[in-house]
């Protein structure tokens, strides 16, 4: 059976304009189980590929299509992905990733989507492939939704891979990976933890599962031996959750002599000296440190029960082990005053950091902050797929559940960005001249990567 994936263009929160992105991990995670098991598979990234997607379709001639979208102006370009596929190929259109998950009903009754996958995809999409190449009925297969006669059905809902390891390795082979502006692995999924803004209470159930140290480092064996690069993205929502796994990924990395250069997030109260030395030791150059605010109500209030002194604790022993430590800042929350935001401001431009993100908040599907948002009359959500494409632009002021004016939620976004900014300027051209010098495979801009917001989509922050 032939199965299109199809990553669509990730634009910026103007929608004006394409951004950089990372290989679509997900798409060649289920491009891998599918080959597996004997099924020929494509990927057409809309970000690069220069060929047209009614071309692709009409010399594959797909049995299904597959559509991955994050909430946001991306989804204004998986619906053009779903209408020319509709045009041109007379196969089942399948949509998966988090904002259908998180909104399964109002996905599936856009004219252009077919079936949608909630949740984990990798056994759900090898059992629709299965059902459609013998033309079985749909009725069994857990995990989606799904049309018939013009009636909606709802399956029940799909268990989640128990043990990470089973599943083959993603396949990077499908891809040019190359072109992309980062080498960025996920080695685990979910999150313990239940912050007010992430997506991983409804999608993960707040479980944390991890790929063993040793499936880890036989794939960054692979990738830094095949594409001839040292520098690597853990992506994980959390890769120091679970202190074990970290310590044994990099005595393995030491111990195995593998030399590279590689960024990860974590939260501010998962590192200690200890951990920090010996990820250091492996390699780590950069951590990214998901801080959110400098004022301790807001934090409380958005239950990320951390504190501001173990934040600026974490951040100090990075910079004394010379350790980049970049953070992610949340303005504009509910009950955020500009007390509040001026905290955030002197405590972020106080911190040693080498990057910052600072974005205005917008309420995400599948939150529990969006749930308050919604309940108490602070967002009215769109009500269909165009219309969260077409909203207001994600990440400025447009979208305001707070107590401060929208001008000053910009002007204070910018001064703390700037402001780290312009006082990192001469490591940045460091950095991107070590990367320059050792040879690594991305272009001299890559280097960014690993100071900026890794994910191409808010769902996680």
């Amino acid at each position: 059976m032939k199965v299109l994936l199809v990553q669509p263009y990730n634009l910026d929160y103007t929608k004006t304009s394409k951004v950089p992105t990372p290989a679509p991990f997900a798409l060649i995670c289920l491009a891998s189980v599918l080959r597996d098991n004997g099924h020929d598979v494509h990927i057409f990234d809309r970000n690069l590929q220069e060929a047209s997607l009614e071309g692709e379709i009409k010399k594959i001639y797909p049995d299904m299509v597959g559509i991955t979208s994050f909430t946001g102006p991306m989804i204004l370009d998986a619906l053009e992905v779903a209408k020319i596929a509709k045009d041109t190929a007379d196969a089942p259109i399948v949509w998966g990733g988090v904002h259908p998950s998180m909104l399964p009903i109002q996905t599936i009754e856009n004219p252009y989507v077919d079936i949608v996958a909630v949740g984990e995809g990798e056994q759900t999409i090898l059992d629709l492939a299965y059902a459609i190449e013998r033309n079985k009925p749909l009725e069994g297969i857990n995990g989606i939704l799904y049309k018939e006669n013009g009636k909606i059905h709802t399956n029940p809902p799909r268990q989640f891979v128990t043990d990470l390891d089973e599943l083959p390795m993603p396949a990077w082979d499908l891809i040019d990976l190359g072109k992309y502006s980062s080498v960025q692995l996920f080695t685990s999924r979910g999150c313990p933890h239940n912050c007010a803004f992430c997506y991983n209470k409804k999608f993960y159930n707040c479980k944390w599962r991890g790929r063993s140290s040793e499936k880890v480092i036989e794939e960054i064996s692979y990738l830094k031996s095949k594409y001839k690069t040292r520098w690597f993205v853990f992506g994980d929502d959390n890769f120091t959750c679970n202190r074990k796994r970290l310590r044994d990924i990099c005595n393995g990395l030491i111990d195995e002599g593998i030399d590279l250069y590689w960024r990860c997030e974590s939260r501010v109260d998962n590192v200690n000296s200890e951990i920090l030395g010996l990820m250091k030791k492996a390699g780590c150059h950069v951590i990214y440190f998901g801080v959110e605010s400098g004022s301790q109500r807001i934090l409380d209030t958005i239950d990320k029960r951390i504190t501001t002194t173990k934040a600026i604790d974490a951040i100090n022993l990075c910079s004394d082990l010379e350790i980049a430590s970049s953070a992610a800042f949340l303005i504009g929350l509910p009950t955020e005053t500009e007390e509040d935001l001026m905290l955030t401001k002197r405590f972020a431009l106080n911190l040693p950091l080498w990057g910052i993100t600072v974005k205005i908040y917008v309420p995400y599907p599948g939150t529990d902050l969006y749930d308050y948002c919604v309940s108490s009359g602070l967002y009215n959500p769109p009500q269909s797929l165009e219309e969260w494409g077409r909203a207001s632009s994600w990440g400025d002021a447009s979208i305001n559940v707070s107590d401060v004016p929208s001008d000053v939620l910009e002007s204070v976004r910018v001064e703390i960005e700037e402001g780290i900014k312009n006082r990192n300027i001469p490591y940045y051209f460091l950095y991107s001249m070590r990367r320059l010098f050792d040879g690594d495979f991305t272009s001299i801009n890559a280097f960014k990567s690993l100071f900026e917001d890794p994910g191409v989509g808010d769902e996680d922050r």
